[in-house]
């Protein structure tokens, strides 16, 4: 926990300092999760799909996707979490059934029907 408030508060300033930056944002999103601070978490994680989304660049826009997949996941939103997912799923990415099937970060998902049906 501790290392997530030491994120936590490096990421607020650089937030503060670049705040059209999304990895700041989708950062602080995660350390806000973990630190189970759902409404700054989903706000941030929000805040930086805006910022870069997978309209505005298909290639760059994804880890911001994932990122807020990440958010809901650690706050166990799970159908919003795969809400996420399904979109660059859909789309020609570098993210993949076999990706999601690997990342860790997906581990809390794993045994959903949903999941099994992404990775299929």
């Amino acid at each position: 926990m501790e290392d997530y408030e030491t994120a936590r508060t490096m990421l607020e300033k650089e937030a503060e300092a670049y705040p059209d930056d999304p990895r700041y944002h989708g950062s602080l999103g995660i350390a806000y999760a973990c630190l189970d601070n759902k409404e700054n978490a989903v706000k941030e994680g929000r805040q930086a799909v805006k910022l870069l989304s997978i309209s505005k660049d298909a290639f760059y826009g994804i880890p911001y996707v994932e990122d807020l997949t990440h958010i809901y996941t650690v706050l166990g939103e799970y159908d919003a979490a795969f809400d996420q997912l399904e979109y660059p799923l859909s789309i020609p990415s570098w993210l993949s059934p076999f990706w999601i099937a690997i990342d860790p970060r997906w581990d809390r998902l794993r045994k959903h029907p949903r999941f099994q049906e992404l990775i299929r």
